[in-house]
C-alpha cells in the first residue's frame, strides 16, 4: 500500500522520487504464514475488547 501511495505522490509531483523505486516486491503467497483461527478464539478476542468501538474494529468476519 505504501508503494502505491508514494507512486501516486510522484505522479502528482508532490515528491520527486519514491523510496520504493527499484525495491523488489516479495511473494504474497506464503503458506507457512497461513493460520486457522477458530471461532472460539475470535470470540475470546472480541470478549476481551474494552468497548464497542474496539469490537467494531475487530469484528467477527468468520461467516
Amino acid at each position: 500500500m505504501a508503494r502505491a501511495i508514494f507512486k501516486r505522490a510522484v505522479r502528482w509531483e508532490l515528491i520527486e522520487s519514491s523510496l520504493f523505486t527499484g525495491l523488489r516486491v516479495g511473494s504474497q503467497a506464503n503458506p507457512d504464514r497461513s493460520a486457522y483461527v477458530s471461532r472460539e478464539t475470535i470470540r475470546a478476542v472480541l470478549d476481551a475488547c474494552p468497548d464497542a468501538e474496539w469490537r467494531s474494529t475487530h469484528r467477527d468476519r468468520s461467516h
